[in-house]
């Protein structure tokens, strides 16, 4: 995405007379911490709320259920880095939806490492009436949990009944931040990187919002870096002879709905990225600090070492066998298992014992098994899956993987979490991600390189045979490579054995309706096979297809334009709805190509009518549906090629193009008529 630089506040930078950044107090030029005239008190007192809440109507927000009046954020941070955020929020509802939504107020936190107290909540009724709703009504319960079965919590409160034309106002106060066992009592609100702060302050969301304000206080001497991305902000700073105050606003803040495919939301809306870390070295080094104790091995965990490597003549080849045993053997986890949750990795014996962990555990333990190897220097790193890291400092990483210190310099990077059935060490959906590498000497912030359509492809080859009386009968294979490669594989892997035929049964019956699978070639010992391109094949038939066979005119779809291997994987690119409307550009798992070739042999000669061959082309990628007749042969050919991974709204109609090229290939039916000798 675009990014709008904002301002670097390591140095003395104005952008306006009030700005000011690590500096001492200089009598005159000093701004009083003041509240701002354009932002009102904090928090604003309902009656202002009501008189701005009259503004938000059906007639000015058109097509919203729901309108945020209102939404203020003040932090203050403390020397130690513990930081104390207020937020007052007023949400109008103006339809029954809109009223349902807001009907629920619902607050997650970390009782390890934060708390949440709701202060107040009214409804300011459409008639003028002021509602205190009894927080005695207040429920603290666990977390709905997934595959991580940490301790966070929610706290959740039912409203009394909302209507259209209300206004719900809510007050809290959050202390600490989410995810992070390091401490007991008071000290746990501390962040791990004791006296620094961050915040990503996302401006936007699903809904609209009329007005959100951002403010931070933090101890004068604090060096603060920030910038802004994805839209221009209002701000300013505020200095006083102790303290200095950033504030944040922006106004009529259109909804960023929920799309499919979408550009993760951090990428999409404007934000405001905030450090005290001087750079990412810092954060490199403090990382590579806090786990390094995590990387000791056991005598078993060596004897395991030395078996799996039995027989790896190379590195990469030793490598690749740890990566996979990880990948297998280690279970995808969450469970608590003490201090460091979030941030700290657990020690390899924890993990080796429990064979069990989430990302972090598993980079953890292969960490340890491959200095057990010899692999000395190998580290953990950061990254964050699906989205951008920004310039500056901030904690903005969901990830962990492994980082190999190649003897010439480089890294290989390896992810035991994606690994799982899978040929390669590094997911080849990871490309053009962001990284910070844990080591003692402290890393820059890196980029994975970027792929092209032939890294991942998709190679669907078939031989139909129409008979006389409208029979089919098709042989499909189906080939891949990359990452579809691993979508295919997944596709039977994660499903039980007794299942598989349905898989090639869905896929028969989207090219007939009534089509029944004659043969199938897959295995369990193929599946599981990493060592080879796996690769599948199906029969299929079907009675009276096709009508008009017998009368030598008649209308046919070709299995290359319906046979779509219906996996989100591998379909992804092609979305059925329009795109070139939408809010947010779209994110894909990678670059990729398609190609479906159909030989169709005929009953007789016959010559086509009402085609026309589709080529379309830019920089997104390319679409080419093709159809020869020859005598009896009729060959079909529609390749799709993608080219990025990410499209950002401005070229969203330069990705609609190819998508109108890609329905006329494949919708268009073909009109056969025999032709003489």
């Amino acid at each position: 995405m675009p990014r709008v630089p904002f301002v670097l506040l390591l140095i003395h930078l104005a952008l306006s007379p009030s700005w000011q950044a690590g500096a001492q107090p200089r009598g005159e030029s000093e701004v009083p911490l003041a509240r701002h005239s354009d932002i009102g008190p904090f928090p604003l007192p309902v009656e202002t709320i009501a008189e701005r809440a009259a503004r938000v109507t059906s007639i000015s927000y058109p097509a919203a259920d729901r309108v945020t009046v209102r939404t203020m954020t003040d932090v203050r941070m403390m020397d130690s880095g513990e930081s104390l955020r207020n937020e007052q929020t007023a949400v109008k509802a103006l339809t029954l939806a809109g009223a349902r939504q807001v009907k629920v107020l619902r607050f997650d936190y970390d009782p390890a490492s934060s708390d949440i107290s709701i202060k107040s909540v009214r409804i300011l009724k459409a008639a003028g009436e002021v509602l205190d709703v009894d927080l005695a009504g207040v429920r603290d319960l666990p977390a709905p949990k997934h595959m991580i079965y940490w301790t966070m919590r929610v706290k959740i409160l039912d409203l009394p009944p909302i209507e259209p034309g209300d206004v719900v106002v809510w007050e809290t106060e959050f202390r600490g931040f989410q995810i992070a066992y390091l401490e007991e009592g008071d000290e746990r609100f501390i962040p791990p990187q004791r006296g620094e702060f961050y915040d990503v302050v996302l401006f936007g969301g699903e809904y609209p919002i009329a007005e959100q304000v951002y403010r931070l206080t933090v101890p004068r001497d604090k060096k603060v870096q920030l910038s802004s991305y994805n839209g221009n902000l209002s701000s300013r700073v505020e200095t006083s002879k102790d303290q200095s105050r950033y504030v944040f606003r922006l106004d009529d803040i259109p909804a960023f709905p929920l799309e499919t495919n979408a550009l993760a939301h951090s990428d999409s809306v404007p934000k405001v990225v905030i450090a005290t870390l001087e750079g990412w070295p810092d954060k490199s080094r403090w990382f590579f600090l806090t786990n390094e104790p995590s990387f000791m091995t056991t005598p078993e965990i060596d004897a395991k070492v030395q078996q799996i490597i039995a027989g790896r003549k190379t590195p990469e080849e030793r490598a690749t066998a740890l990566n996979r045993w990880v990948a297998r053997y280690i279970r995808y986890s969450g469970l608590s298992m003490g201090k460091g949750e979030g941030y700290t990795l657990h020690p390899a014996a924890m993990t080796y014992r429990e064979r069990a962990g989430v990302c972090k555990d598993k980079a953890g333990m292969l960490v340890a098994m491959m200095r057990s190897a010899g692999f000395t220097d190998t580290f953990a790193a950061m990254t964050m899956a699906g989205a951008r890291v920004e310039d500056v400092p901030a904690e903005q990483f969901n990830h962990c993987v492994v980082a190999w210190r190649r003897p010439d310099g480089g890294f290989l990077l390896l992810d035991p979490t994606w690994a799982p059935l899978s040929r390669d060490d590094w997911s080849r959906a990871e490309a053009q991600q962001h990284y910070v590498i844990g080591t003692a000497a402290g890393e820059q912030l890196r980029v994975t390189p970027r792929l092209d359509p032939p890294d991942n492809t998709l190679d669907v080859t078939i031989e139909t045979r129409i008979a006389a009386d409208g029979a089919v009968r098709s042989d499909v294979k189906v080939a891949a490579h990359g990452y579809l490669e691993d979508a295919l594989r997944r596709w039977f892997a994660n499903r039980p054995e007794d299942e598989w035929p349905a898989i090639f049964d869905g896929m028969a019956r989207r090219t007939w309706p009534w089509a029944q699978v004659t043969s199938s070639d897959v295995s369990a010992e193929r599946v599981h096979d990493l060592d080879r391109a796996f690769e599948t094949s199906f029969g299929l038939a079907a009675e009276n297809a096709i009508q008009g066979v017998s009368s030598h005119a008649f209308a046919l779809t070709p299995a290359a334009f319906s046979l779509l291997v219906n996996d989100g994987r591998t379909g992804e690119n092609v979305l059925a709805e329009r795109v070139d409307s939408r809010r947010r550009g779209l994110s894909f798992r990678c670059p990729k190509r398609i190609t479906y070739t159909e030989t169709i042999r005929l009953p007789y000669p016959a010559g086509i009518s009402g085609w026309k061959d589709v080529v379309v082309e830019n920089r997104l990628g390319r679409i080419e549906a093709t159809v020869r007749a020859s005598g009896e042969t009729v060959t079909v050919k529609l390749s799709m090629s993608f080219s990025e991974r990410f499209v950002p709204v401005e070229d969203l109609a330069k990705y609609q193009a190819l998508l109108d090229a890609s329905g006329a290939g494949r919708l268009a039916p073909l009109f056969l008529q025999e032709v003489e000798k």
